[in-house]
């Protein structure tokens, strides 16, 4: 909630949010990115002290508290540098599973429940002992060569089965894991229906289902151009109207008829 704000000539009143006591600054201070919310340093040191957050550090399990701004941008897993270096110790492996929910979902899989890639893929931290430097390699990746007993050859992709990208399932028979290269990676998604090449619905990037479509180009045939038809159209169908204009003017969805 904003500070209250009273106006005293050059001088901007304000009152302080822990204490309630009024305060002044200058009328500078009000075009500043932050506007002064306290009234003296203290009562700016207590709040921030209220406003920490216990959290408990991973590594050594000793009870602390951290700024709320410091669970946005770190995530605050450890009470200090020492305890973060001492984990990024420990074996992988334990790290991996550590971070695996082995209470397989419905399809089977085991899902990856640390950092995720913006495209849902697993992310593990390891060092790299030929180059003396930590990497970040696929979490899939990582359970794959667990499986396999060896690192994949370079050109080699781990594939899933399951198309669940945080699946890290690896357990033998089972898994949901195999070995492949990008032209195998490219002919699994053809044979199951997933390339851009795939017309209709059942392409993944599909906005809109074949009954939809069908529905759009039956009521454009029946209502005709007009003012306002295609607007009406896609108030009727709930879709986009940007969408019930490529689709009436034969942009979009040509594989599909009204008669279907």
């Amino acid at each position: 909630m904003p500070p209250k704000r009273i106006w005293y000539g050059r001088l901007t009143g304000f009152t302080c949010q822990l204490c309630g006591a009024a305060f002044t600054r200058t009328a500078s201070d009000r075009f500043r990115p932050s506007i002064p919310r306290h009234c003296s340093l203290a009562c700016l040191r207590t709040a921030q002290q209220q406003a920490r957050i216990p959290r408990v550090c991973r590594y050594c399990g000793v009870a602390f508290t951290a700024q709320p701004s410091e669970l946005v941008h770190r995530g605050a897993h450890y009470c200090s540098k020492h305890c973060h270096n001492r984990s990024k110790a420990i074996d992988p492996v334990q790290r991996f599973l550590a971070r695996v929910d082995r209470l397989t979902t419905p399809d089977g899989c085991w899902l990856w429940t640390g950092v995720k890639d913006q495209h849902g893929y697993g992310r593990l931290s390891i060092s790299n002992s030929s180059q003396g430097i930590r990497v970040n390699v696929g979490a899939h990746r990582f359970a794959l060569e667990q499986q396999l007993g060896r690192p994949l050859a370079p050109g080699m992709r781990a594939l899933h089965r399951c198309d669940n990208p945080p699946c890290c399932r690896n357990d033998g028979a089972q898994s949901h894991l195999f070995e492949g290269t990008d032209a195998d990676n490219v002919a699994d998604r053809t044979a199951k229906g997933r390339g851009a090449d795939v017309r209709g619905e059942r392409n993944g990037a599909a906005k809109l289902t074949n009954q939809q479509v069908q529905y759009i180009k039956r009521r454009w045939t029946e209502l005709g151009p007009g003012y306002g038809h295609k607007t009406q159209i896609a108030h009727e169908t709930s879709v986009p109207v940007r969408l019930v204009y490529g689709v009436t003017g034969g942009r979009r969805w040509q594989s599909v008829s009204s008669t279907e």
